[in-house]
């Protein structure tokens, strides 16, 4: 059977930095997928028919009563 091995943690916020260890989790996970060979950004036609997909999306949820507010974990 064949294993994947995840790949190596990437840690560009220092232990030391004033954050929480999930808030210091995120911001390297943040910065690792901004600073990595990502696919070329989408182009500004892409955008704007994803923005109108998730537009649609949430009008949907609007109507239906499913929509909770958004927040984010603290420490």
């Amino acid at each position: 059977m064949n294993q994947i091995t995840p790949p190596p943690k990437i840690e560009i916020i220092p232990s030391s930095a004033p954050f929480s260890e999930a808030q210091r989790s995120w911001l390297n996970g943040f910065f690792a997928g901004l600073l990595s060979d990502a696919p070329t950004p989408l182009s500004a036609e892409q955008g704007a028919a994803v923005m109108q997909g998730a537009a649609a999306m949430a009008m949907t949820a609007k109507r239906r009563g499913t929509t909770r507010p958004c927040r984010l974990p603290t420490a």
